[in-house]
Parts: structure tokens; sequence; C-alpha cells
């Protein structure tokens, strides 16, 4: 029976995929540090597993890959937090969380599961569009993604060396809790379309048949990474002239909410 490890899995993406895999006749150990989330998240399942784990920390993560039952075929990194904010509005401390958890948690799940993933398994971990492109009001937030991508870009050929693979999937935005839970809507989110939650694990699947390493969704994810290869510049300041034209003509907009969680 394959095994699978999915961070982040008691909501969200992290839950989705847990949800398929599970579907598809997979164990699955679900790990989040939301111990109310964990307990309701595919209940009453058989061959599902849940821990309490906390991604800041590196003993924590070590401890739960030491202590599974059986060697994962994936490891799904899905666990993260989102804070948005311009530069006069962004809250250091806030800063600091989401680099902790998206940034170092990254680190402590691939240094704690390299040594103990067998040729032929795969990781896959969650970065975003932001990591991609500097997004207006998503300073703090993309600055972690870009190191999440950076990271794995750094260590995935010695992975590879050793037979296991190494994905970092680029989503859009998707109305997840994460998402739904954000101090208010950005700009962004009104100008541009939400990914559906199903686009994205269909994504996934495909990246763990084609082991491909970057993972992107939708042809407005590959857009956007075509254009600022090309002209980063130009695309910079159009995305900061929409916003700018969206919020003089809608000044209630930082009071609007994200799509309903399907």
């Amino acid at each position: 029976m394959k095994h699978a490890v999915v961070t982040g899995g008691a909501s969200g993406l992290g839950l989705a995929l847990a949800t398929r895999l599970h579907h598809e006749g997979w164990a699955v150990d679900l790990w989040d540090r939301n111990a109310a989330g964990l307990e309701a998240a595919l209940a009453g399942r058989e061959r599902v597993g849940r821990r309490e784990v906390d991604v800041r920390s590196a003993e924590e993560v070590r401890r739960a890959f030491e202590e599974l039952g059986a060697e994962p075929q994936l490891v799904f990194h899905a666990a993260g937090l989102c804070h948005v904010g311009d530069l006069e509005t962004l809250r250091l401390d806030e800063c600091r969380l989401d680099m902790e958890v998206n940034y170092f948690g990254t680190v402590h799940v691939l240094h704690a599961a390299a040594p103990r993933l067998r040729p032929g398994s795969h990781l896959i971990c969650v970065a975003s569009v932001a990591g991609l492109k500097g997004l207006p009001e998503f300073a703090g937030y993309g600055a972690t993604k870009f190191a999440v991508l950076g990271f794995c870009e750094a260590v995935e050929g010695e992975l590879r060396r050793r037979g296991v693979a190494l994905s970092v999937l680029c989503p859009p935005a998707v109305a997840t809790p994460m998402v739904r839970s954000l101090s208010y809507h950005p700009a962004l989110y009104s100008l541009f379309p939400f990914s559906d939650e199903r686009a994205v694990v269909e994504t996934v699947l495909r990246g763990m048949r084609s082991r491909r390493f970057l993972l992107l969704v939708d042809r407005g994810s590959r857009a956007l990474r075509l254009v600022d290869r090309v002209a980063p510049r130009l695309l910079a300041r159009y995305l900061e002239w929409r916003i700018q034209r969206y919020r003089g003509a809608h000044p209630e907009w930082r009071t609007e909410r994200p799509p309903p969680l399907r």
C-alpha cells in the first residue's frame, strides 16, 4: 500500500490532496498543529494517521519522521501561513512568523525527510505564484515563497542523485481557510480569478507522474512566469497600475471577501 505524509493536512490544499489520495487507496498521515482540525479531517476513515506537528520546530519534524510506521512514497508539504499588507501596514512580527512557518518549515521537512526516503519517492513543497513574482500587498508572504523555491531549486539535484524527486507547486489563490482568514481581501484577489481546489489537486497528481520540478496550475500562472522573464519591470508597473485603478474605483475594497469555500 502506498503511503503519504501530508503537512498542513487538517485543511486547505493538504486535506484536499489527502482526501483524493485516500480515495485512491493510499494510507495517509496528516500532520498539523491544529488539533481540532486534525481530529475532524477524514474522521472515521481507515488508513489515516494524525499527529500534531509544528513545522517551526526542527525537533518535532525530525521525531515525527523517525516515528512513522511506514516509509512514505510521497511527502506533500503544504503547511503554511499568509499575512498581507502594504509596506506601511505590514507587521514585522507577522513577517517573521510567515518566514518561520513557510521557509524554515520547508527546510525542517526536507532536512528530516531526505535521509528516510527511498529511491522512487517524491517530495512536493507548496510555494505560490507570489514566489514567482513580487506582488503588491504580498511582500512578506511572497518573500517566504521565493525562499522556498530557491531552497528547493538548490537541493533538487542532490535529491535527484539519491533517486528522490523534488517538486515545487506554485498555485494561484484558492479559497482555502488560510485565504479566508486574512485580515482583508487584497485587491489582486478581485482583479484575477481564484483557482479551483480540484484543479490544484489534479496538477499535483500530474506532477507525481511527470516528476517535474516546477508545477504550475493554470495558463495565468504560466503567462505570469513567461512575461516576468521577458519584461519584469513592465509587468510590475502594470500590476501596480491595475491595483491603484481598482482601489480608486472601489473605496470599499478592503472589506470585500474571497469566494466561499467549495
